[in-house]
């Protein structure tokens, strides 16, 4: 018992001390919660809806005349054409609204249209970062033909010609920066500093609300798109594809063999990079080796964004400004979830509210889309959404009873009631897939913001078109600004939550409530397997263990010796099984007491609830093996 006080205290010591550190972090000038916003384009929605208070945009022409792409404001070295971005910023000022900078290098065009060709030419590393390089663009001739032989603007060697049903297209394959590539880094970074010192007064007047970073992979986010992931059957994964372009690529700038970084991309520990802290995995969504995922790749790509994301941060509290960087996240290239694990607790440890987070992705056709966990930085940072195309948000989406079927399936726990209905009624189905989402992915997390494509605002109904374009078929009343959406398909009375801009903006207001963060532990511990030490802890009687309380059956080793799955060792596996539920408890994610009972190894409580935390693991760690 005595071992079990001086652990809970040096426990609550360290949580104190994380805690203490966190508040500090929190930045006064960043109090306010951004709330509703418009993404990819400033259109109509930004000017005329009250609810939309800020958006940002990633317009990018063929013909480079302007942008927000590297390439089309830098097409010459130390030469800027900020064109778009002025005028947004005088659109933003008319509408009384504030935008979020964005220097794109990572659209889905050709990469003459992601880099400038001098910097290409230069010799910054590109890559195809798409499907192992099978990742191609679609054109019609028609729309490339006018720019067919401007070098600047298409490669024609990658590029290729041919006839589908008597129509000509042209096909070429999706190339973007490579982050890792010093030289991308040093060219890219004078862009953005010309772009902060070209909108200072935006940024100190508050206009300019924030900068959207380039997170390292697609569009931006901290996401490759790998043709075959590690928990896949029957494949190579990319991660491990010596043949993979992007593993060439990055073999080229380390000065390494492909074969070297695919062959190190595995799961033997001696392959971990120092720094990196390895994040366990289980069995479910990457490989292990004694609990451990080891990926080369992934710990040179987290390098390189360490290194990017300092100097972003440098430029952006220098110069007279003091503006936020907003991370887009993702799962790298292994897709284990293990870079931007990393990654998030790095950023928010050392930056705090220096740097928002922002889930592009999220909706209610995936039910494990439902939340990213933001919520364990409690108001340490702001952290918000992205929605998926509203196309799978519609009621057009869920009415067919093949999706309705796998939402239902897909609700491990806490299944409604209209799931065990014959047939599914794919409407209401729909209503209660958003419901979930909203209610997870913004209240759950307590997000600070909500970013919508100018889709989401479309007031025409499907009836109303000609065209055949899905209408306003999301549950969505742009125009209904009440606090409990009483003119919305979703509204709060009838499903708990809202889905119009008056509750989201309140839902947004109440994440900056002063509500002190959990704790977040610095790294998830490891097993460390070692002989029993002369020390033991002494066994709560097996007589004794409440109700509430698993035990093992005669004859096996007792559960409060960390026996989870009650065989006849302590071992990794019981290990692992505890680990499992850790990390869900941290992340937020339900975990029944049912569940939670099995690796509860301390289990002294009565009201049938479990405390899951690193008592249990030392119990685990003094009996292993």
């Amino acid at each position: 018992m005595k071992l079990k006080i001086f652990i809970f205290s040096i426990i609550s010591l360290f949580s104190v001390c994380i805690l203490s550190t966190y508040i500090k972090k929190v930045n006064a000038s960043a109090s306010q919660s951004p709330g509703l916003g418009q993404c990819h384009s400033l259109t109509s929605p930004f000017n005329s809806n009250p609810g939309v208070g800020w958006g940002y945009s990633a317009g990018i022409y063929f013909n480079l005349t302007k942008g927000d792409g590297w390439a089309a404001v830098e097409k010459q070295p130390g030469i800027f054409d900020f064109t778009l971005q002025k005028e947004e910023i005088i659109q933003a000022k008319n509408a009384g609204k504030k935008i979020w900078l964005e220097l794109q290098v990572a659209s889905k065009n050709n990469k003459e249209h992601n880099v400038p060709k001098w910097a290409i030419d230069s010799g910054v590393e590109t890559g195809v970062f798409s499907l192992c390089g099978n990742d191609f663009l679609k054109y019609e001739w028609s729309t490339i033909e006018p720019y067919w032989n401007n070098p600047d603007l298409i490669d024609q060697s990658e590029a290729i010609r041919y006839v589908e049903n008597s129509k000509e297209y042209v096909k070429l394959p999706k190339k973007i920066a490579a982050v890792w590539d010093p030289k991308f880094q040093q060219y890219y970074l004078k862009a953005v500093k010309a772009l902060r010192d070209e909108f200072q007064n935006d940024i100190q007047n508050g206009t300019i609300e924030a900068f959207n970073i380039h997170s390292g992979g697609n569009f931006g986010e901290h996401y490759i798109v790998a043709d075959c992931d590690f928990w896949e059957k029957d494949c190579l994964p990319d991660i491990i594809n010596p043949d993979c372009p992007v593993i060439q690529s990055m073999g080229r700038i380390k000065g390494k063999t492909p074969q070297y970084i695919a062959s190190r991309s595995n799961c033997d520990p001696r392959n971990i990079i120092p720094g990196n802290d390895p994040i366990l995995c289980d069995s479910l969504n990457c490989p292990t080796e004694n609990g451990r995922a080891c990926y080369v790749f992934d710990d040179y790509y987290i390098q390189a964004l360490k290194e990017l994301i300092s100097k972003e941060i440098e430029i952006f509290n220098s110069g007279g400004t003091n503006l936020p960087l907003v991370w887009q996240d993702g799962s790298g290239l292994s897709h284990s979830g293990r870079t931007n694990t990393i990654l998030k607790k790095w950023m928010n440890n050392t930056y705090g509210s220096r740097i928002w987070f922002k889930w592009n992705g999220w909706g209610p056709n995936h039910v494990k889309n439902n939340t990213m966990g933001f919520n364990i930085f409690g108001t340490t940072t702001k952290h918000g959404y992205e929605p998926v195309a509203p196309y799978s948000s519609s009621r057009t989406y869920f009415k067919k009873t093949a999706n309705s079927q796998l939402w239902c399936d897909e609700m491990a726990t806490q299944k409604p009631p209209e799931c065990n209905h014959t047939p599914l009624n794919g409407e209401e189905i729909g209503r209660i897939a958003i419901a979930q989402a909203i209610r997870k992915g913004i209240l759950e997390d307590k997000s600070s913001f909500l970013c919508m494509q100018n889709s989401y605002f479309d007031t025409n109904s499907l009836q109303t078109r000609t065209n055949g374009k899905l209408g306003n078929e999301y549950y969505f009343n742009p125009n209904d600004n009440t606090q409990n959406c009483v003119n919305s398909e979703i509204n709060v009375s009838a499903y708990g939550v809202g889905f119009c801009p008056g509750y989201l903006n309140y839902v947004f207001s109440q994440a900056d409530a002063p509500v002190p963060p959990p704790p977040v532990p610095t790294s998830y511990p490891n097993p460390t397997i070692t002989p029993n030490p002369n020390t033991t802890l002494t066994p709560t009687p097996t007589g004794s263990i409440p109700l509430s309380c698993t035990s093992c059956s005669s004859g096996k080793i007792t559960k409060n010796r960390g026996n989870a799955n009650c065989d006849n060792t302590v071992n990794n596996d019981d290990y692992l099984l505890w680990e499992d539920i850790f990390k869900k408890i941290v992340n937020n994610t339900f975990v029944s007491e049912e569940d939670k009972g099995k690796v509860d190894f301390d289990c002294s409580n009565t009201d049938k609830t479990h405390r899951i935390d690193l008592v249990d693991f030392e119990i685990w760690r003094r009996y292993a093996y």
